[in-house]
Formats: structure tokens, sequence, C-alpha cells
């Protein structure tokens, strides 16, 4: 068939025959099928991992280019069987413009392989969730991330951005036998007697993200200032006694966490049980929850060395390894999915990037065609010298002229 397509071609579009279009162009088709394809069905979506560096893609990007380059190649040699430039053969002004754009074309074709291969890549990640269910997913890992206490560092007390907790009323305590580490205390000198101000040990009312360390809330950005709020409502609904608020974004954690087939040893219930312990709600061995699958043997991860980094001067039982929830790899694949969403300004960069390419290679191309070698070769010389020159000028300008070097590079 393609063979009858190529006679007709010659005896009625000898151009479009010559250039090799037709068969180029259903080469291209498929090879850009297959590599989506490929990038597809390579790409891993499962949340079993915690970090998604798409390792598959080097290796698949060296192939596309390298089948690329052959193609390119194996074009060539087709193309410069017939030349009609150096047969003199009559050309109208509409043919050479035509014959540039078939050559632009295929070359752009060759040339974007590897978007495709991308594109097949975040298309998969696509596929997981849509971007209303990937946003709902989200807002669901920012609020339980203020209760899932896996350190001390993000919930200790720091006395430029807290204040301490206030010491109920009705609370029966002996100052005397409170804990330095975990209460501030005021020496009344006039009547010699210790106050307790308040509790200022690891709790979940002091947790702050890593981003408010550096910037008070003014100077945030709007998706930090986001997160905060967030976090700020969840500290809410633990002052506020709202059990049914946390109960239900515990309850939608684990149905994200059944959605994609991953494990804990540990319910909304019992997760609400362990870390709801008002007025203080402390973080200590007893309070702390992993946010991944951690191996049960390693001492490292156990309550003990949890509270010994506390220094909270309390014992407990060596044996028992810490609850998990598999909340870093819910973030780190729900990220990867907004990011795949997100990713339309890098490929329209990348596949504008590809088409200069192919503009450059086509005229390449085109001008070694009609030209003879000495001709092309001496013109592609000049060239580069002519660039050179340029460059010592512009470089010349903006020493004595103080030009930037923006204008420079243009």
């Amino acid at each position: 068939m393609l063979k009858n397509i190529q006679k007709y071609l010659l005896i009625h579009y000898p151009l479009i025959w010559n250039v090799r279009f037709v068969p180029m162009a259903i080469i291209l088709i498929l090879l850009h099928l297959i590599f989506f394809g490929i990038g597809y069905l390579v790409t891993d979506t499962s949340f079993s991992e915690i970090y998604h560096y798409g390792d598959e893609l080097p290796l698949l990007y060296f192939i596309a280019v390298l089948v690329g380059v052959l193609l390119f190649i194996a074009w060539l040699v087709f193309y410069n069987r017939n030349n009609g430039f150096k047969s003199f053969y009559p050309r109208k002004t509409s043919q050479l413009y035509l014959e540039w754009v078939m050559i632009f074309v295929i070359v752009s074709g060759i040339s974007l392989v590897p978007v495709t291969l991308t594109a097949g890549y975040l298309t998969r990640w696509k596929s997981v969730a849509s971007m209303d269910e990937a946003k709902i997913a989200w807002d669901v890992l920012e609020k339980v991330n203020v209760l899932i206490p896996n350190s001390l560092d993000s919930y200790a007390y720091d006395t430029l951005y807290h204040k301490p907790i206030p010491i109920p009323e009705n609370m029966v305590y002996l100052a005397d036998t409170l804990s330095p580490n975990l209460y501030s205390f005021n020496y009344d000198w006039a009547d010699k007697n210790i106050r307790v101000v308040g509790y200022v040990g690891a709790s979940l009312l002091f947790y702050r993200g890593y981003y408010y360390y550096s910037d008070s809330y003014e100077y945030m950005d709007d998706d930090d200032k986001r997160k905060f709020q967030k976090e700020n409502l969840v500290r809410q609904w633990l002052q506020n006694d709202m059990r049914d608020s946390l109960f239900t974004v515990m309850t939608e954690f684990e149905k994200l966490q059944k959605k994609h087939h991953l494990r804990s040893n540990i319910t909304p219930e019992k997760w609400l049980q362990r870390i709801y312990n008002p007025p203080f709600f402390p973080v200590k061995g007893s309070t702390a929850i992993q946010d991944r699958e951690i191996d049960e043997s390693n001492f490292y991860e156990t309550e003990a060395r949890f509270d010994s980094s506390l220094d909270a001067g309390y014992e407990v039982d060596t044996s028992k390894a810490l609850p998990y929830l598999p909340y870093e790899n819910l973030r780190s694949g729900y990220d990867q999915v907004l990011d795949s969403y997100d990713s339309g300004e890098e490929i329209r960069i990348i596949t504008l990037i590809c088409l200069c390419i192919s503009i450059f290679m086509s005229c390449l191309v085109y001008s070694f065609r009609f030209s003879k070698g000495k001709s092309w070769l001496i013109a592609f010389i000049g060239t580069g010298v002519l660039i050179f020159i340029t460059t010592l000028l512009a470089v010349a300008f903006m020493k004595f002229i103080n030009w930037d070097e923006e204008v420079v590079v243009l």
C-alpha cells in the first residue's frame, strides 16, 4: 500500500514524494504512539514508595534521542538521493517554501519524541486522580499533618512564637513535683513562692511548619499562609474539644490509605485516643506516631528512644514500637499528581526549545541541499566567524558603555 502511495505521489506530486513526507509521517505517528505508550506503561504510580524520581525516564530519554538520530540519518539518505536543485530542475517560489515546511515538520516530529515520552509519564500520574480529587486529598493531608507527632522539633515550645499553655483552675498539682523541662515557673521573691506559669513541653498546640520559622505570617507567600491557616484550624479543634472534626479528617485519611492499598497499624479511633490528651496535648513517647511504615525491630523508633530525646524522666516499654500511618507515602504521591497537573509551563518551554532546534536543523538541511558542499562549508564557517566577531564587539561595548548582560546576549 505504501509503495502504491509513493508511486502515485511520484507521478502527481513529485515534491512530496522526493521529501518522503508520507512515509515519514506514518513512521513518526507510530513512533510517538509507541513512546507515549512506553512512558505511560513504565511509570510506577503506586504509593508504596516515599520518593518518586522517575528513575526509568533517563534511559528512555537516551533511547528516544538515539532512535531520533538514527531516523534522521536514514531519512537524509533517502532525501538526498534525488536532488532537483543540483539538476537545475525548475521550481516555483511556493514550492521552495513548501519543501522547507515539510522538512521542518519532519525534523520537528523527530525532535519532539522525548516530549511525547514525558507526556505519557504525566498522563499516567494524572490518571491516579483528577485535579479536584488531588486538591481534596492534599487538604486532608495538610490538616492531619498536625496530628501525626513523629518528632519533637515541630512541636517544641519557642519563646519567640508561643505562650505557655495555662494551667486549668481545677487541676491539682504540686509545683515542686513538676518537671522543669515541661513547665515554666516564676519565683515570687516577696512571698518566696514558686508560681507555675504554664506548660511548655512539646505539644500539638505548639506545632509550627518549617516555613514559619524563617518569616512571620505577613511575610509568607500565599501557599504558606494557606498551610498555616489549615494547621491553625486543627489547633482550634483541639482547643475547643471538637473531636468530631478531628475524627472526620482522620477517617478521610483512612479512606485515602485504603484507596491506595497502604498499610497502617492504628485505626482512627485509636489514633484519636492516643493524641487527644487535653489540656496540654503533650507530644511524648506514649502519643508519638510515625509518618511511615517502620521496621518494628528498630530500637531508634521505639517510645523509649522518643522519650529519651525529650528527657521526660519516666519509663516506657522499650520493646514496643511506635504505631505508624502512611502519611509520607500519600503526601509524596499526591505531590507528584499535583506537579503533573502544574507541569504545563515546563512542557511548553521544552516544546519551544525542541521547535527552535527543529528550525535550526531544517534550515541547515535545506541550505546544504540547494548549495554545493564547498559553498555550504564556506557559508557555515563565515557564519561562525561573524558570530565570533559580533560577540567580541558586544563584550567590548559592555565594558566601555556599561551595557547590561541581557543586552549583550541579544
